[in-house]
């Protein structure tokens, strides 16, 4: 299990993609190009499909070496062995996650702001994010982070 967020390129899925093997094509792909994270986003209710997929990413992200974050579910990211679960302001806390997973690493989502920012680090958080920057066709309506946010970050 990686136990930091390796430096490099960090790869979100797309749930919208058409099915679970565009998905890992498109991780592969990535994964070939250098990407180093690969958070796999599935808001779905087929919890067999979502195992069964995240697993597979898993084993593709530890044959190149990089870290795998499931989004928003820690039981999902403890039930598929993942590093990690990535986690924004309508899901489990920190300190919830941590109790899930355990040693594993947990990201935060921190918008535009640097208060949570803040808090994510300091209830134990090993990693925030912010954003998105720049319009996304995937989060149309997301909050916007300005580039002096990610100065001051």
């Amino acid at each position: 299990m990686i136990q930091s967020l390796p430096r490099g390129l960090y790869v979100l899925t797309d749930a919208g993609r058409p099915d679970p093997d565009s998905t890992v094509d498109a991780v592969r792909a990535a994964l070939q190009g250098g990407a180093r994270t690969v958070q796999y986003r599935d808001k779905g209710t087929d919890t067999e499909l979502r195992l069964r997929v995240a697993v597979a990413l898993r084993d593709l992200c530890g044959s190149h070496g990089a870290a795998f974050i499931v989004n928003d579910d820690p039981e999902l990211a403890v039930a598929c062995g993942a590093d990690g679960v990535h986690v924004g302001r309508d899901d489990a806390g920190v300190v919830t996650a941590r109790s899930v997973i355990g040693r594993g690493l947990i990201g935060v989502s921190c918008y535009d702001s640097m208060t949570r920012a803040r808090a994510a680090v300091a209830a134990g958080a090993d990693y925030v994010a912010f954003g998105s920057v720049f319009p996304s066709p995937t989060k149309p309506r997301a909050v916007r982070a300005s580039l002096e946010l990610l100065r001051e970050a």
